[in-house]
């Protein structure tokens, strides 16, 4: 009698590499959700709602309004948004606060996104612990179902498909898996988007495995509708997850098993398509009562950084650019952590949003050819995976989805990527066949895994160079060879110090005195010249992508002196603290990056604030000899050239409270804003503003990073040349406690205002500067000086 063996069983101890493997993937989300947890909360005047940097205020807001019975957000919106003419289009919307992103209709705030997330997760944490479920926790709660769903649907057919795999193999094609489906980039960006799309992708993947055990079973209408179900929850997550039909209904069919790809209704597809077209006509009808339109989610009436009724979102001629971008474009590497870089986009098609942060996976991430090897089986009459084909479909599908998209981030490759992770993970146990082979399968995966890890350091860091502060202890050890190789080089951190003779005739042709020479035609150069007084005058100069110039006068500094130049360039420095020699805190190290600072012995000849530039220098050229043999002539001038030690040139202010300034309104040009107060960094920073208008008026300004500007009323004041300003902004007041925003002018109270802000450290808060880089004032506030600091919040309603 012919007997048939039974496959391997998979033990628990046969198990153990890939649960370490999985383990591994498991702690790295942990790992990124608890680092980037760190960062500090914006805190709203109300206190009824904190808005934090994880934009969690949408799902939020949408539980609590579904726990009182009711479809929109938990919040009315201002009367100034609802009685605009057209709030929708950015340039036209009032300047109030707003959730952003939010779709606004008929005097009431809706979400855009899909209401899955705030249905499965935050709706009953707010009924059984009355608070917000952070956003962070949710992504990480979501993003681990997926991760573990796509791991079940992986373990379901190798048992099937690949019984005699090797455990350390199948282990190594899991971190593969885990790495290069992109959901790591989800953990550590946790915000509204990143929500709905771990929120589609655990019910996408779940489905998946539920229709592959309903594949041939008696009870597979049980398993069709548990597929359907989670298939109509993916698309209430976000509906682009319903390109994933075709694939369940090939896995239920079994029309996956050989090159044919006909469809057949089965049983299974039969109670896929009433659970699942169940939930999707409940989804319908949730948009009608919203909107009055089943197939409107939301997005014509979004509350966006544009105008969202004149964005061609879908469009031909953007897949050449998205192609690169999410296929092929390389990261750029350096020396220094966290080593690996997203370039950035040189240019773009017409209509193109914004290149938000991708990269090639194929280039970057070779671990995914290996999905060639599952690919190939499609092509033969029969195949050893039977949801190789599914997994073509459901890739070619997503990516081609995204490649007509206009916008490119890196939350919209985790759509495709999770397929095409898939398929080289079964790739991998196809490909591993010798020792060799299986080597080059580790190698492969942890380089995705560490390629993964890298990239996601400095992804959405308001600096693109900064990377968390948590990090800059890892960052300065790791970034030690790196320093002590370019201090080889004479690409030491620190000012140019040049012993500068100026009995000297001004030049007839600029002499350049220090230049500082990147990539790619890119440099800063100070210069020497002829005044148009006849006298000598310094420039400064920038060509490249940041073209600029300045210039100085010498003509108050008696010729026949001789005295020590010093030189601060924002190119002598590198691109964030963590590369310097030393310990330098982030807002010491932005006084040195973001100023150009030339003193000439103890008198200071220019302080301007600039753009930082985004490049390392490669060469700086100051020695004569230098000079000269690089095609620069060298000032006569010049008697010696050293470089010194690094000087920040902007202490923060001490101790916590208002300050007082006066101000010399002759010489202040009108309609400019010029910074009272400034603190926070990039991302997370509070501006106060004041400029000057016609009639004796003033008008002050409050930016909170990332929301609309809040203006005061134009003010009148008496007519006085120098009138005196106190003002308490709550983040000099205190670090935590919500204080209104004080403004008096000459001692009289003119502006009391509520106002969100960000916490900022003792180091991150400057008066009259604004070395933060916030575009709604200027760098500088020249025509006041402090006269008092630290003055106690005075009684207020």
């Amino acid at each position: 009698m012919l007997q048939v063996s039974a496959p391997p069983r998979f033990g628990l101890w046969s198990r153990l590499p890939e649960g370490l493997a999985i383990a591994a993937v498991l702690a790295g989300f942990l790992m990124a959700t608890l680092i980037w947890q760190q960062r500090p909360r914006a805190i709203e005047p109300t206190g009824s709602i904190i808005a934090t940097t994880e934009h969690a205020e949408i799902y939020g807001l949408l539980a609590r309004g579904f726990l009182r019975g009711q479809l929109d957000l938990a919040i009315a919106p201002d009367p100034a948004l609802t009685a605009a003419a057209n709030p929708y289009d950015p340039t036209l919307r009032p300047k109030v606060w707003y959730p952003h992103d939010a779709s606004l209709f008929r005097g009431k705030f809706y979400a855009y996104f899909g209401p899955a997330p705030a249905i499965l997760a935050y709706a009953p944490w707010r009924a059984l612990t009355g608070t917000d479920l952070p956003t962070s926790w949710a992504v990480l709660g979501f993003a681990t179902l997926a991760f573990l769903g796509s791991v079940t649907l992986f373990w379901a057919v190798t048992i099937e498909s690949y019984p005699n795999a090797s455990a350390g193999l199948r282990a190594a094609a899991i971190i593969g898996l885990g790495s290069t489906s992109l959901i790591l980039p989800l953990v550590r960006r946790p915000a509204v988007y990143e929500a709905a799309i771990a929120a589609g992708a655990a019910a996408m993947l779940w489905g998946l495995y539920l229709a592959w055990r309903g594949r041939g079973n008696p009870g597979q209408i049980r398993w069709g509708a548990g597929c359907g179900a989670l298939l109509g929850l993916a698309i209430a997550s976000r509906p682009t997850f319903g390109l994933a039909a075709l694939p369940a209904w090939m896995i239920l069919s079994g029309s996956g098993q050989s090159a044919n790809f006909s469809l057949r209704w089965t049983r299974g597809v039969t109670g896929a398509a009433i659970s699942g077209g169940a939930i999707v006509a409940l989804l319908l009808a949730y948009n009608h009562a919203r909107f009055g339109s089943p197939l409107e989610f939301g997005q014509k009436y979004q509350l966006a950084a544009l105008n969202e009724n004149t964005v061609q979102h879908f469009g031909l001629r953007f897949v050449p650019t998205q192609a690169w971008l999410y296929l092929f474009s390389p990261l750029n590497w350096s020396g220094f952590f966290p080593f690996a870089e997203v370039a950035a986009l040189a240019s773009k098609p017409a209509g193109f949003g914004s290149h938000e942060l991708s990269f090639g996976i194929l280039t970057n991430l070779p671990f995914l050819v290996l999905a060639a090897w599952t690919f190939a089986q499609t092509i033969g009459p029969r195949t050893r995976n039977p949801i190789a084909a599914p997994l073509l479909v459901g890739f070619t599908a997503a990516l081609g989805m995204m490649l007509l998209y206009y916008y490119s981030a890196v939350r919209y490759q985790t759509e495709f990527a999770l397929w095409l992770g898939l398929a080289a993970a079964f790739g991998a146990l196809e490909f591993g066949r010798s020792r060799c082979q299986q080597a080059l399968v580790w190698a492969l995966a942890i380089a995705a895994a560490v390629v993964v890890a890298l990239v996601c350091v400095r992804a959405y860091e308001p600096e693109p160079h900064r990377s968390p502060s948590l990090l800059d202890p890892l960052a300065r050890g790791l970034n030690w060879p790196a320093k002590a190789w370019r201090k080889t080089q004479g690409l030491a951190p620190g000012p140019v110090i040049i012993d500068l003779d100026l009995n000297q005739p001004a030049p007839a042709q600029e002499k350049v005195l220090v230049r500082v020479e990147g990539p790619a035609g890119e440099s800063e150069s100070l210069l020497i010249g002829s005044s148009p007084a006849g006298g000598s005058r310094l420039i400064v100069r920038r060509e490249g992508s940041a073209r600029g110039e300045a210039h100085v006068d010498l003509s108050a500094i008696p010729m026949g002196q001789t005295a020590a130049l010093t030189v601060n360039l924002s190119s002598l420095y590198p691109l964030n603290e963590t590369e310097m020699d030393g310990p330098m805190d982030a807002a010491a190290f932005r006084s040195l990056k973001n100023w150009i600072r030339l003193d000439w012995a103890d008198q200071n000849l220019l302080t301007l604030a600039v753009p930082p530039l985004s490049w390392r220098p490669e060469r700086i050229l100051a020695q004569p000899a230098e000079l000269a043999t690089s095609g620069w002539p060298a000032h006569p001038g010049v008697t010696a050239v050293r470089r010194g030690p690094p000087q920040p040139v902007l202490p923060a202010i001490e101790p916590w409270g208002g300050v007082r300034i006066i101000w010399d309104r002759d010489h202040t040009p009108t309609g400019q804003f010029l910074p009272l107060g400034s603190t926070g960094h990039p991302g997370q920073a509070n501006f106060l503003s004041v400029r000057t208008g016609p009639g004796n008026t003033l008008t002050f300004a409050y930016d909170h990073w990332g929301k609309p500007l809040v203006v005061s009323p134009p003010i009148v004041v008496e007519a006085d040349n120098q009138p005196t300003i106190t003002f308490w902004m709550p983040s000099l007041v205190s670090p935590e406690l919500p204080t209104p925003l004080v403004v008096q002018v000459n001692g009289r109270p003119v502006w009391t205002v509520r106002v969100p802000f960000f916490p900022a450290t003792p180091a991150e808060r400057f008066v009259l500067r604004n070395p933060i880089g916030g575009s709604s004032c200027a760098p500088l506030f020249p025509q006041a000086r402090v006269t008092a600091g630290g003055l106690p919040l005075p009684d207020h309603p």
